[in-house]
């Protein structure tokens, strides 16, 4: 199975958590995130708790979740509206290395 990483700034978790229910790049892309293998500084999902908008995270990213993350980005309606250009370049970058 192919897998993505994609690595999320303190600062990026923020802008998910602040986008909440307003649109999909919020909440449903947060949900789909917390199924993934993550990492910080060394610490590995599982090894230690939740560190979402404690520390960057790597989340490394099944292909089938990567699908459903890139209709998320893909979303000609949102367009990732409220996001810092750096992030939605991100997001961006990312939906084009999942093949």
């Amino acid at each position: 199975m192919k897998m993505y990483t994609l690595t999320l700034t303190i600062t990026e978790q923020k802008a998910i958590n602040w986008i909440g229910n307003r649109y999909r790049h919020g909440n449903d892309l947060y949900n789909l995130l917390v199924l993934c293998t993550w990492e910080f500084e060394g610490q590995r999902g599982g090894d230690t708790e939740w560190a979402w908008g404690m520390h960057d995270i790597t989340f490394k990213i099944p292909e089938s979740i990567a699908w459903q993350i890139v209709d998320i980005i893909e979303d000609e309606n949102e367009r990732l509206s409220c996001f810092a250009n750096e992030l939605k370049n991100k997001l961006y970058e990312f939906s084009a290395q999942v093949v």
